[in-house]
């Protein structure tokens, strides 16, 4: 099991890194700073976009399982985005 750090601060910005992977953050509310890195929903993306193409050629139960459980992570945070607009709390730091 390879084990990362949660995140390394270079430049004053959060960094997710392994082996062939690096995820700058968004840091701050994207309407009080704009954007500038990636939000939670990009790499689960990127990471469902993969298991897809796995899949396509070697498919089996648990990467349809994988598939399904990305699928309602992406669901959820699309879910807590619809509150917070609703709620009119979107792009800030207001819980």
């Amino acid at each position: 099991m390879h084990m990362y750090p949660s995140y390394v601060v270079e430049n004053g910005q959060k960094i997710s890194t392994g082996e062939g992977m690096r995820i700058v953050w968004q840091e701050g509310p994207f309407v009080e700073v704009g954007k500038n890195g990636s939000m939670l929903e990009q790499p689960v993306r990127a990471l469902l976009h993969r298991i897809e193409d796995l899949n396509a050629t070697l498919p089996c139960p648990q990467n349809r399982e994988i598939i399904n459980h990305l699928n309602a992570v992406l669901g959820l945070l699309d879910e807590r985005t619809r509150d917070r607009h609703q709620r009119q709390v979107l792009g800030t730091t207001h819980v």
